[in-house]
């Protein structure tokens, strides 16, 4: 009988070991999580940085395009323009307005016309 009070209490400090063991090593993870948590906050950060400094490229460089076309609609050439896509013309032009259904129906007219053979 004292081989298995020997075996239990051998036994009993094992398991308290173990459980010492698993309680060192989540203390142990807790305390690098903890010292981990700032490097891992500044790298997401620059991420986030680098995203916005990619949006505000790309917003300035549509700010660029559209005050370029501001300039050219102030210009004479950009009104002229304007103007005829808004349907106007000048003294003295005469006006075509031309549709797709007006072009496509000339063209198989054409093609419907008989051929002349000799």
């Amino acid at each position: 009988m004292i081989g298995w009070h020997r075996f239990l209490g051998r036994l009993v400090r094992l398991a308290g070991m173990g459980a010492v063991g698993v309680f060192s090593a989540l203390l142990l993870f807790q305390v690098a999580l903890k010292i981990l948590h700032p490097y891992r906050l500044g790298q997401e950060e620059a991420r986030k940085v680098e995203a916005l400094r990619h949006r505000l490229e790309a917003r300035n460089a549509e700010n660029q395009r559209l005050e370029r076309r501001l300039e050219y609609l102030k210009s004479p050439e950009g009104q002229e323009t304007l103007a005829r896509r808004a349907g106007f013309h000048r003294n003295g032009e005469i006006p075509f307005l031309l549709t797709p259904a007006a072009v496509s129906s000339e063209a198989s007219a054409d093609s419907d016309a008989p051929e002349n053979k000799p």
